[in-house]
């Protein structure tokens, strides 16, 4: 091997050298990212127990009216009370 090749090998070597560690560089996170405050924290807590409230209510919206829907007692139409008046008015004037 004579003195090109060696220099050749010798800068390839020290530049595959130089690419590696600056990839590793790159790669290494310093510390992380920063963790949430605790008004964060607490803020986050609040929104969720205000959303689970909500939920609350709407289930029991839900149960109410599905209740309402089952009930074997309602009626289909809806009858207007001066239709109620006719029907009564002439049978107890007879």
């Amino acid at each position: 091997m004579g003195v090109f090749e060696f220099v050749l090998v010798l800068v390839l070597i020290t530049t595959v050298g130089k690419v590696a560690s600056q990839r590793m560089a790159r790669d290494r996170v310093p510390g992380g990212p920063p963790g949430p405050s605790v008004g964060d924290l607490e803020s986050l807590r609040e929104g969720l127990e205000e959303l689970n409230g909500r939920v609350v209510r709407l289930e029991e919206e839900r149960d109410f009216y599905k209740a309402l829907l089952d009930a074997p007692e309602r009626t289909r139409e809806l009858r207007s009370p001066e239709a109620d008046d006719r029907e009564v008015g002439p049978s107890e004037g007879s």
